[in-house]
């Protein structure tokens, strides 16, 4: 959606789009405040919209590491001597720190996450074969938002990201990349905000249409089918 249509549904919302059909000036009254505020407004309503209520699910391939971003698992390692050694079961893994590996001299893979990186999905992590099949794994170490350790293969990783914002002060052809229904309750947050100095009664009605679209936001429900590990010997 342009952003200069967002910026007039705000102004709708408000009643300070037009006067007699004629479009209000920015120079009336505080209409040229109001609208300097907007993009922000409408910024912190995606945030709150995409990290609270209606995570935004993507995908991305992990980029091919460089030969510098090899890096030897074992400095990852926090348990030493007899303890390692107790703690690794039959695949090589830590059990108190599942996907670390406690093979000796064991060399992953720094790969750089993806800018809007907000959360991993659970079980969002998949390498992928020869066929470009993807398979869930387990062996991975993300080191806080901006990187992510593997062993060396290809893998896709799934996650939540955060949404895309609005420049400090963008031009009305402005693209925002949403979904039209997210857009929308933001138009009521920043409506509401800009209500809240002035009008009690539009800012609560407001206020109470923007908490109603975010109630009916539920995210969807997916089904994976995939084979199920044995664990019984049937």
């Amino acid at each position: 959606m342009q952003y200069g249509d967002i910026k007039r549904v705000v102004l709708e919302l408000l009643d300070q789009y037009s006067i007699a059909g004629s479009e209000i000036s920015p120079a009336y009254n505080h209409q040229s405040d109001d609208v300097h505020r907007i993009p922000n407004l409408i910024n912190q309503a995606l945030t709150d919209i995409r990290t609270g209520v209606l995570p935004e699910r993507a995908v991305y391939q992990l980029d091919d590491p460089e030969s510098n971003q090899e890096i030897n698992q074992d400095i990852y390692q926090t348990n030493s001597g007899d303890a390692n050694q107790a703690n690794q079961n039959a695949n090589g893994e830590n059990q108190e720190n599942p996907g670390v590996s406690n093979h000796s001299g064991a060399v992953w893979n720094l790969h750089t996450l993806p800018a809007d990186f907000w959360r991993l999905r659970s079980g969002g992590v998949r390498k992928l074969n020869a066929q470009n099949a993807p398979t869930p794994v387990n062996q991975y170490q993300l080191l806080g938002k901006k990187s992510i350790l593997t062993p060396p293969g290809r893998y896709l990783i799934e996650y939540d990201r955060y949404p895309g914002q609005l420049p400090a002060d963008p031009n009305d052809n402005y693209m925002l990349d949403e979904d039209p229904e997210v857009i929308q309750a933001a138009c009521l947050y920043a409506a509401a905000m800009i209500a809240a100095r002035e009008d009690d009664t539009l800012y609560a009605a407001l206020s109470n249409a923007y908490e109603s679209r975010l109630a009916r936001m539920i995210p969807a429900v997916t089904a994976e089918v995939r084979t199920v590990r044995d664990a019984y010997s049937f």
